[in-house]
């Protein structure tokens, strides 16, 4: 029975959830949630709550290195708590019981273009997941000093690693999360603000 660890329950882990209880029923699922209502919640749903938060490495670590999967659909610039759940497939690998696989949830604004009047810059470069690409990758990019070295890191640990750079505005409806997505209002608060503007992109992304 394949055993996955979800970091991050909220609108994207959510989703994640929803998907993995429609799509593998029977397997068994871990869930770090910090609230006893969730805790609650989660438990009725089928899933395995586990308590703690992510400051909590040792047993970030630890959850890491007993499941198969392990997704991180918390916060995407964490580096410490990306390298505790590194720590903890390392741990299984070294210990011969198998190699772990990290979903690992980024941000397509990492490919921005930097344009600013809401229209794509068409000299801008397009990626893709081409070693020469992932090879290009500079720290001074929007999240690559989490995704960098999870990448390198990945590779030297035995790891198998995928990165998904979310470009998400509307997900799948939630089997059992309350909470809503945080970036759309954040960013429209930010933009309303009279000292600083911004534009919404005129055309689909068109980066990937």
């Amino acid at each position: 029975m394949t055993s996955v660890l979800l970091i991050g329950p909220g609108h994207i882990g959510g989703s994640f959830l929803t998907v993995l209880k429609e799509e593998y029923p029977d397997a068994n699922i871990k869930v770090l949630v910090r609230s006893d209502a969730d805790v609650d919640t989660l438990r009725k749903a089928g899933f395995t709550p586990v308590k703690g938060t992510l400051e909590d490495g040792d047993k970030i670590a630890d959850l890491s290195a007993s499941v198969d999967v392990v997704i991180n659909a918390a916060d995407a610039d964490d580096l410490p708590l990306t390298k505790a759940i590194l720590r903890g497939l390392k741990a299984k690998h070294d210990a011969g019981r198998g190699t772990g696989s990290l979903i690992h949830t980024s941000g397509a604004m990492m490919f921005g273009d930097d344009e600013t009047n809401g229209r794509r810059n068409p000299d801008a470069k397009v990626w893709t997941d081409s070693e020469e690409d992932i090879r290009a990758l500079t720290p001074s990019m929007f999240h690559a000093p989490v995704d960098i070295p999870c990448y390198l890191e990945s590779r030297r640990r035995g790891i198998r690693l995928h990165v998904h750079h979310l470009a998400l505005w509307r997900l799948r409806p939630l089997l059992w999360s309350p909470h809503k997505a945080t970036i759309v209002p954040q960013v429209f608060r930010r933009w309303l603000h009279p000292a600083q503007r911004g534009v919404l992109c005129r055309r689909r992304n068109q980066h990937l």
